[in-house]
């Protein structure tokens, strides 16, 4: 019962949850080479993100004020510190894999994306208040943002300047 599939930006490599019997009670993130060999268990928990490089899975949602990222080959997990957020709805990675956009908030504030770097430190808010969004380009440069439960509106630039309008063509038919 694979699922949260997320694949590297080499298309070697793809992360998964395994929720299955054979998953044990804590579910299980995996990786699996797209060549066909078996696949790895990297560790308890659900599969969220890969990182473009291929070495690093996040683990699903925070546990309190902590962010478990593990590696997919030798090396020793990593467990981010992401106090003051209070939630933590998705992590996503920037394309230098060294950092992660967070969605989440902070205890009495609105949604907002913010920068954690793999490295540790404390996060850095990138949006304003109640902007939030993570799906970056892949020169780094933009991120694709919305306001409430609407679907994204804007390219909010990474390095400052006004936010870019844009237009999300739906197909209603689909």
């Amino acid at each position: 019962w694979a699922t949260g599939l997320s694949l590297s930006s080499t298309a070697r490599l793809l992360a998964f949850t395994e929720s299955g019997e054979g998953a044990g009670e804590k579910y299980g993130v995996y990786v699996r080479a797209t060549d066909g060999t078996p696949a790895i268990r990297l560790g308890d928990g659900t599969a969220d993100t890969i990182s473009p490089d291929g070495k690093w899975v996040t683990v699903g949602r925070a546990v309190g004020n902590r962010l478990q990222v593990l590696p997919t080959g030798a090396g020793e997990t990593r467990t981010l510190e992401v106090a003051p957020l209070e939630k933590i709805d998705r992590a996503r990675w920037f394309p230098d894999s060294q950092r992660l956009v967070i969605v989440g908030n902070e205890r009495g504030h609105k949604t907002r994306s913010y920068e954690v770097s793999l490295g540790g430190g404390h996060p850095k808010p990138i949006t304003p208040e109640g902007t939030a969004g993570s799906l970056i380009s892949p020169d780094g440069k933009w991120m694709l943002v919305g306001s409430g439960d609407g679907p994204p509106s804007q390219l909010y630039p990474l390095h400052g300047g006004p936010p870019r309008p844009v237009s999300i063509a739906r197909d209603e038919g689909v």
